[in-house]
């Protein structure tokens, strides 16, 4: 990223040219990645592309971030592991 930034400030139009669309290649295989990675362990249900194409707008993130079981086959292995702890902002640090 420094050096994309390094070489758009020299007017290098070649470099924007490649720079700009390589970043958004980059964001777009992460998506479509994490929309064919996370499935249920049990039925295979695509996780991520059923949050973006059956819940209302701007609660996907959330339901997949706060799911604990399959919607399909009702497997309870889907959610974070007990044993890790969630970030909480409401805990106060207190050494």
């Amino acid at each position: 990223m420094m050096v994309g930034f390094v070489m758009l400030n020299r007017d290098h139009e070649v470099a924007f040219a490649v720079l700009i669309p390589t970043g958004v290649l980059l964001v777009a295989t992460g998506f479509v990645y994490g929309i064919l990675a996370l499935r249920c362990p049990h039925c295979g249900l695509k996780l991520a592309w059923y949050a973006y194409t059956k819940l209302p707008a701007g609660q996907s993130t959330r339901w997949l971030d706060q799911a604990n079981k399959c919607p399909r086959c009702g497997s309870g292995a889907i959610g974070p592991s007990q044993s890790a702890p969630r970030y909480d902002p409401d805990d106060s640090f207190e050494p």
